[in-house]
């Protein structure tokens, strides 16, 4: 599995190959990374291989999950943000398109 989440307020470089101020801008507003899950009863488990954030690279990441009807519902463990060192949670919610 991979996923890439970007902030929608992200800068656009003045050039194709972006400032180290933009770059590091850039890598501050969005999270990716990529490899293997386990799937269990409303729980998955992302098995980290590569990441935005070498810090992840070879961790578990656990999400809980409810998929009710056409509404897949996925919600972190508790983590603290990088951005403010606060407490929280990100929920993602897809609907299914007929």
């Amino acid at each position: 599995m991979y996923a890439i989440f970007t902030r929608n307020d992200r800068i656009v470089p003045r050039d194709v190959v972006p400032t180290d101020q933009e770059g590091a801008e850039l890598l501050s507003t969005m999270v990716a990374y990529a490899g293997t899950f386990s799937l269990g009863r409303n729980i998955i488990v992302h098995h980290i291989d590569t990441s935005w954030n070498q810090a992840w690279t070879g961790t578990d990441q656990v999400r809980y999950f409810v998929l009710d009807g056409d509404k897949l519902t996925v919600t972190t463990a508790p983590y603290r943000s990088y951005l403010d060192g606060s407490m929280g949670r990100s929920i993602l919610v897809w609907n299914r398109i007929k």
